[in-house]
């Protein structure tokens, strides 16, 4: 604190006095004369840092995730965040009751356990000896519980289907996201075997049954409190009329059994159990068919405006209605380079390319988040090399995935051609992704060795969680098709064109 003393008779009519505030923009003035005096601050410039916004978190209610009602005492710990001027106290409101100051010394509010299902905001603004108030720290929990099992479970089965429908429970606070579906087979007393899920559906279709058998299927609700229990419909033989979705029904859903959902959607069409496969047979470059451009397609939900989308979504542009039109794009520093409603790839010599994207991932009508991916690739004799890999998102994620693997495929070849069994790898799981910041795939990205096809692509996904939602979302890039004209030791790949672009060249979705 910045001081000023007049001493005990002291005959001073008039001064000028020259005197920096201190760090808290403070000025003490002491008159130890028994005369009064007339003070005129000038101040010249002021203090303009405020205290910062403070911290605010709670073990027993997590920010953005639910809380069954009814737990212990609502305590949130509150910490200065140390930026600007110390906070000598703190006022709080929750769920905009009028605020309350606290001393800054208070560490640990406790505040009696809302009841209310839904989201609940606690506000905490720092104010510093001065009056002058931090931006406020709004902290969102909600209180809920899983949705109430569904009831009133029906089949209705048909010859090699049955048609699955069902009451929605009560939702307990949390909107029902969907509903994740499982069928036993009686007959060969087999555990439950896991089907796919819908965002909106109102009946299931399951195709793929063996008419000799008795079966079971079971449907349960989720929500991001969590899944409901499961409930079981009556034991049903799969014969009569043929039963299929009807067209223009949005409300119904379908899975053949006999294909059971991947939860990896990479890598949903192979197997990858076993040694290395793929047939090192020649197949030149310029022979196969060749892509006017990248093969990706966008996401349905895409064509809609934001507030008439419905379940879970990526699309490519957070502030258009619709998907891109693939065209070329500019070249990049005098490369190739080609741009599409997944991306841009570019081709910056014959052993190094590039992909970058920009998308918008939410739910429903939620944005939930903005963010960028980007990938270059590098061909070093017959290692490939993906490096650096880099991912950035706007909103809070968690468990940020990268994988990878090699194909053998030539451009235009389906699903980027056959998977090259044990090229697959991971990265560690990023546990929380603050908003902007860039994660990476560290500390040497992906590098496979391979010189026994003739044709390569490397293929690498994104997933990630959102706090509050169950799932998680994804998406995927292929890099340019490589070639070689010999194999074994003296195999040296290059990038082809940018129009030799693998077959299923880049995607996204989300899965339960």
């Amino acid at each position: 604190m910045a001081s000023v003393y007049f001493s005990a008779g002291a005959n001073v009519r008039s001064d000028l006095v020259v005197v920096p505030p201190a760090g808290d923009g403070t000025v003490l003035i002491v008159n130890s004369s028994p005369d009064p005096i007339e003070v005129i601050l000038d101040v010249e410039g002021w203090y303009t840092s405020p205290p910062g916004s403070p911290v605010v978190d709670s073990a027993a209610y997590p920010e953005l995730s639910w809380t069954a009602p009814g737990g212990s005492s609502a305590s949130f710990s509150i910490t200065d965040s140390g930026t600007g001027s110390a906070a000598s106290s703190f006022s709080y409101s929750l769920d905009g009751a009028p605020a309350i100051t606290i001393p800054s010394t208070t560490t640990t509010l406790t505040l009696v356990s809302p009841t209310t299902l839904g989201a609940h905001t606690l506000s905490v603004t720092a104010v510093d000896r001065l009056g002058l108030r931090s931006p406020s720290t709004d902290y969102t929990f909600n209180i809920g519980s899983p949705p109430a099992a569904p009831s009133g479970v029906t089949v209705i089965p048909g010859a090699t289907a049955a048609d699955l429908s069902w009451v929605p429970g009560q939702d307990n606070g949390a909107p029902t996201l969907g509903f994740t579906f499982w069928v036993m087979d009686r007959t060969n007393v087999s555990s439950p075997m896991s089907l796919g899920s819908c965002t909106h559906c109102t009946h299931f279709v399951l195709r793929g049954l063996d008419p000799t058998h008795s079966y079971a299927a079971q449907v349960a609700a989720v929500s991001a409190a969590g899944q409901s229990a499961v409930s079981t419909s009556s034991d049903f033989v799969a014969a009569g009329d043929a039963i299929s979705c009807a067209t223009g029904d949005d409300a119904c859903a379908s899975q053949d059994i006999s294909q059971p959902v991947n939860t990896d959607p990479l890598f949903a069409n192979y197997d990858l159990s076993g040694t290395d496969s793929g047939t090192a047979t020649a197949s030149p470059a310029g022979t196969a068919s060749t892509p006017a451009g990248p093969s990706a397609t966008t996401d349905p939900q895409c064509a809609l405006a934001p507030a008439d989308r419905v379940g879970s979504w990526v699309c490519d542009d957070p502030d258009t209605s619709g998907g891109s039109t693939s065209q070329p794009s500019p070249a990049m520093f005098g490369q190739e380079g080609y741009c599409s409603a997944k991306g841009c790839w570019n081709r910056l010599s014959d052993f190094e390319a590039s992909w970058s994207a920009d998308f918008t991932y939410g739910w429903g009508s939620t944005r939930l988040g903005t963010g960028t991916a980007s990938i270059t690739w590098k061909l070093v004799g017959a290692r490939s090399t993906s490096k650096p890999i880099r991912w950035k998102a706007s909103g809070q994620t968690r468990n940020v995935v990268f994988e990878a693997a090699m194909f053998n495929g030539a451009p235009g070849v389906a699903h980027g051609g056959s998977y090259i069994k044990g090229s697959r790898s991971y990265s560690p799981s990023t546990p929380v992704g603050s908003p902007g910041t860039t994660i990476s795939w560290y500390p040497n990205g992906y590098s496979y060795y391979n010189n026994t096809m003739y044709d390569h692509n490397v293929v690498t996904e994104f997933s990630w969680n959102v706090p509050g939602y169950p799932g998680y979302w994804y998406l995927y890039a292929r890099s340019l098709c490589s070639h070689t004209k010999t194999l074994g030791s003296s195999a040296l790949y290059r990038f082809g064109s940018l129009t030799a672009l693998p077959g299923d060249s880049a995607s996204a979705g989300w899965h339960y």
